[in-house]
């Protein structure tokens, strides 16, 4: 366990599983439900299968890796259209490669100065700038994104989705948080607000939408920055709660179970603990979905916002449920 003793006390900034993994721990993890919501599967999924696979087969992507982005993409967004489909799948298998092969490795790495011989702002900017100097990762990308903007998405939408991207890199690759055995519940939001995908996963399906980004009226609003709020940190704990087991022997505190944990030193209980936050942000945010719609009536872009955004809690908690990424088995 690597701690630090600050002012009498004792911070912890390393999950040792040996200290807590033992006979009397014993925890089971529950399949939580989004009351009123089913998840299913998109019908376009299977037609796509061969077109999916000839793509991959092209930018020899890790299958295993890449099937996550299918699997997220075709229970979220169950009623997109093919085309929109296929752009949403090939964009979350990118994500999920992009995340596994290019940035969780440099992660590791205790101060990065650079990729490819170029600063890591430089390398992110020309990343994510249409006629800049890509990589292999940015070419699959923009190949997408190209095709995208060539049958009628819109700029506008294309670029704030890229602002999330960049925001995500850099902080990734910078590491710009630590956790520890003190970190309150809104600084682990905050952590994860950079870390977790969640906010990439709307402005994503947005700009596949062909609608108008969100004015900034209502992006500012207290009401949608407490919807985002409860969508966020829902979906965080979600992907907490079902990829415990797998994160169990890594060191990371990026489980907030984890760090509850160390406080409390009772799995079940810290399970127990994030289990009621999730179910109290569900409610929470469908409460302000009816009250944004009634607000803001007859706004198509809000109506593919809020609707975008329940679509991805559906998606993620089936995904998280599911995935053998994290091969949890569920109690009923």
């Amino acid at each position: 366990m690597e701690s630090l003793e600050l002012n009498n006390k004792i911070l912890i900034s390393k999950w040792n599983p040996n200290d807590y993994c033992k006979e009397n721990q014993v925890f089971k993890i529950p399949q939580v439900k989004f009351k009123g919501y089913r998840a299913s599967e998109n019908k376009h999924s299977m037609s796509l299968v061969d077109e999916i696979e000839s793509w991959r087969s092209r930018w020899q992507l890790d299958k295993k890796i890449a099937e996550n982005g299918w699997r997220f993409a075709v229970v979220s967004f169950t009623d997109s259209d093919k085309q929109q489909l296929e752009w949403l799948i090939k964009i979350f298998e990118w994500l999920f490669i992009t995340d596994d092969q290019l940035l969780e490795p440099l992660g590791y790495v205790s101060e990065c100065k650079g990729i490819n011989g170029m600063s890591i702002d430089d390398y992110i900017e020309n990343s994510f700038t249409r006629d800049g100097k890509h990589d292999r990762y940015s070419t699959i990308l923009w190949e997408i994104l190209n095709e995208m903007l060539e049958h009628g998405c819109l700029e506008d939408s294309l670029n704030e989705m890229l602002e999330e991207y960049k925001k995500w890199m850099h902080s990734i690759i910078k590491k710009t948080k630590t956790l520890n055995s003190e970190t309150t519940f809104e600084d682990y939001y905050h952590f994860r607000e950079l870390d977790s995908s969640s906010i990439q996963a709307i402005y994503t399906y947005m700009a596949t939408t062909r609608v108008e980004p969100l004015s900034m009226e209502i992006v500012n609003s207290k009401l949608m920055k407490d919807f985002i709020y409860s969508y966020a940190i829902s979906n965080y704990l979600v992907n907490d709660l079902y990829s415990f087991n797998k994160e169990i022997p890594d060191s990371s505190l990026s489980n907030y179970i984890k760090i509850l944990t160390l406080n409390n030193n009772s799995i079940e209980k810290s399970i127990n603990i994030v289990i009621n936050i999730i179910n109290e942000h569900f409610e929470r945010m469908m409460v302000i979905h009816d009250q944004l719609l009634s607000q803001y009536k007859n706004n198509n872009s809000l109506k593919e916002f809020v609707h975008g955004i329940v679509k991805i809690t559906v998606g993620n908690l089936k995904f998280c449920q599911t995935t053998p990424r994290y091969s949890v088995h569920l109690e009923e």
